[in-house]
């Protein structure tokens, strides 16, 4: 019987949709078996994963556009259903021909829909499903109205790494940070992320190690104890990359221990730089005989900003 009051901060109302109709299942079924196949890593795709890719993602995402194209001449979905589809079928690292008309239908889509169907299609369809350069669009869009969004805003940030375009990563974390708007420890952690991989694709390496730090701090995961060890090592900083993998090691034990292989790549990687080729040498010649080797090495560092100069520098030494 006591009075009470609750502070509800202003912000969009969430929704779910669920389209069901025929032609939607089935384009959806097509996507998610593309979203799975572009999950496994190279190096498994010829041994454990060979009967899936015997038709590959391209040939699926084939099926699925036609599957539109049929379903735009027959009238069975909306103008707007059509025009979703048409960019989700764009995949981040299609050509750049196709990644213009993407563009193209993106300029399209904004300028015909409300902003909230474009916010919602930014994060919780094209973000979601890693169309990272669809997200990029909307979330900006979507911000210009609503620019203290914290969420939406570090999730730009994160698309924008996605994609290589690491100073409009910087600037979205920086607007984080330097408004001080309200973060969530796991916010902090976003945010310094998105600092860190930023500074790395830029080659700042100093604030790349400094924000990596700070996240690993916060939620000590692999991620950003890569990103400390790869800026250390394109310095040659042979201590600082030990430095990195001691405190992974201490941190996630379990985890080290799965990915030593990857860990001794940055190694090498960084005694190359700092020109102890030999040692360098004799650390990969430890796994001459392991079990597709480069390849788990490339699955690896591949996710992280020049990571493949770590895959390259393994490759070059395995045949010295």
């Amino acid at each position: 019987r006591s009075r009470m009051s609750v502070s509800v901060r202003p912000g969009w109302l969430g929704m779910h949709s669920d389209e069901a109709d025929r032609v939607t299942r089935e384009f959806s079924s097509l996507m998610q078996r593309v979203n799975g196949l572009r999950e496994i890593p190279e190096y498994m795709r010829d041994r454990e994963f060979k009967e899936e890719f015997v038709e590959g993602p391209a040939k699926i995402v084939e099926k699925a556009a036609e599957l539109i194209d049929r379903a735009e001449r027959e009238n069975t979905l909306t103008p707007a259903q059509i025009l979703v589809d048409r960019i989700y079928l764009i995949l981040d690292d299609a050509p750049p021909e196709d990644q213009k008309r993407q563009a193209a239908l993106l300029e399209q889509l904004i300028a015909s829909q409300p902003v909230n169907y474009i916010h919602m299609l930014g994060n919780d369809k094209f973000f979601k499903d890693k169309r990272y350069r669809a997200a990029v669009a909307c979330l900006r869009h979507y911000v210009k109205t609503s620019p203290d969004d914290v969420s939406m805003r570090l999730n730009l940030g994160v698309a924008y790494n996605k994609v290589a375009m690491y100073d409009e990563a910087q600037r979205a974390a920086d607007y984080v940070l330097d408004n001080k708007l309200e973060l969530s420890e796991h916010g902090h952690n976003v945010a310094y992320s998105v600092k860190a991989i930023a500074a790395l694709g830029l080659k700042d390496y100093g604030t790349s190690i400094r924000f990596a730090t700070k996240a690993f701090a916060i939620d000590p995961q692999s991620y950003p104890s890569s990103l400390a060890q790869l800026a250390a090592a394109q310095t040659g900083d042979v201590k600082g990359v030990e430095a990195a993998i001691l405190q992974f090691q201490e941190a996630l034990p379990e985890k080290f221990a799965t990915v030593k292989l990857q860990t001794d790549a940055v190694r090498a990687y960084g005694l190359a730089k700092a020109n102890q080729q030999e040692a360098a040498r004799n650390l990969v010649r430890q796994w001459k005989d392991a079990d597709r080797a480069e390849g788990k090495v490339i699955a690896f560092w591949r996710d992280v900003p020049n990571g493949l100069d770590v895959a390259r520098n393994w490759a070059a030494l395995m045949k010295e």
